[in-house]
């Protein structure tokens, strides 16, 4: 691991990057999924900031490797202060790890221009609550320093056993980006045996690894269901959208996704324009979003952990498919 020498780009500033016709990068920009709470590992005498769960490692790491070949030029590292025992935010943790991890998959010659193109890379939005507002918060910046609309190609990252979920809120949301699996990153560079043998449950305890992901797996279908079945449990993320353009877009998708499915919806979804209007008051139309109570029912579908799990493996192959077309020879740790 290292120290960056470049200095990141703060929340709320502006996204120091190339006009949209100049992008080369294949994915363009990459959004990273915070992975919360936030749980540090003491270190002492170290200012490093390790976090206890291996998710939050291996998306910043993964996002690193993206950067270093060149395959992202923007990477928006989000998520919000998790913890009320410590200050450090979601972003500002998988930063951390971003920065000092070294390329040491690339030959040494390669190493110090992939880390400065790393660096030029990384943005900071340390105000996502949710999965979805990693998504929403995240546009709202690149959205601001694009007119109002930021159209070009963008993914979003996390683990595999998020990659279904995500996937969803895409389509939800009527966004046209990719879905990639940070496991399935670090796989195709070379990284093998990345999963701890323990890890810690609720409790603080100490459990096998592949004790704590089942569990996980097993407890991804109740969130799956509730986004398409309950508006409750996503309207009032609607009212986060700061671009009315943006906001019109995603409000008339997300209206359409549960129309398709046959599910009724609350009063303000009426509101919404039949097209983008400069003279409608989409403040209004914010708060009448932000005035619906989220929601969570208990889970009455039959998909069971190792179902969920399968489709996540489906979702997150798409990821090897994209690397091997973009990156198909890419030097590896392991020669």
């Amino acid at each position: 691991m290292e120290n960056a020498e470049t200095p990141v780009n703060n929340i709320g500033s502006e996204i120091n990057k190339p006009p949209e016709t100049e992008h080369k990068s294949p994915l363009q920009t990459v959004i990273v999924a915070g992975m919360g709470p936030v749980d540090l590992a003491e270190i002492r005498s170290s200012d490093r900031l390790f976090p206890n769960s291996p998710y939050a490692r291996r998306n910043a790491q993964a996002a690193k490797i993206l950067a270093s070949r060149g395959l992202s030029d923007t990477v928006i590292m989000s998520g919000f202060q998790s913890n009320p025992e410590t200050s450090v935010t979601e972003a500002a943790l998988q930063k951390d790890t971003y920065d000092r991890m070294q390329a040491t998959f690339l030959p040494k010659e390669l190493r110090q221009e992939a880390s400065e193109k790393a660096q030029n890379a990384i943005v900071e939005e340390a105000q996502a609550e949710t999965t979805f507002a990693n998504i929403i918060r995240s546009l709202n910046l690149l959205d601001k320093n694009n007119n109002g609309l930021y159209e070009n190609p963008f993914s979003v990252l996390s683990s595999r056993f998020h990659t279904p979920r995500i996937a969803e809120m895409v389509k939800a949301f009527g966004l046209n980006a990719k879905v990639l699996s940070a496991e399935e990153i670090m796989e195709h560079y070379g990284y093998r045996n990345i999963d701890p043998e323990q890890i810690a449950d609720s409790s603080g305890n100490k459990v096998p690894f592949q004790e704590k992901l089942d569990e996980t797996y097993a407890n991804q279908p109740g969130g799956l269901q509730n986004l398409q079945d309950n508006p409750s449990y996503v309207t009032f993320e609607l009212g986060k959208i700061e671009s009315d353009v943006r906001l019109q877009q995603m409000a008339t998708a997300l209206k359409r996704y549960y129309e398709e499915k046959g599910v009724k919806l609350p009063d303000c979804y009426e509101k919404i324009p039949q097209n983008f209007d400069t003279n409608f008051n989409y403040d209004e139309l914010r708060a009448s979003f932000r005035e619906i109570q989220f929601s969570k029912h208990p889970y009455t579908g039959s998909m069971t952990g190792d179902e969920y799990k399968e489709l996540a493996r489906v979702h997150a192959s798409e990821t090897t498919m994209m690397l091997n077309e973009t990156d198909p020879n890419p030097p590896t740790v392991r020669g």
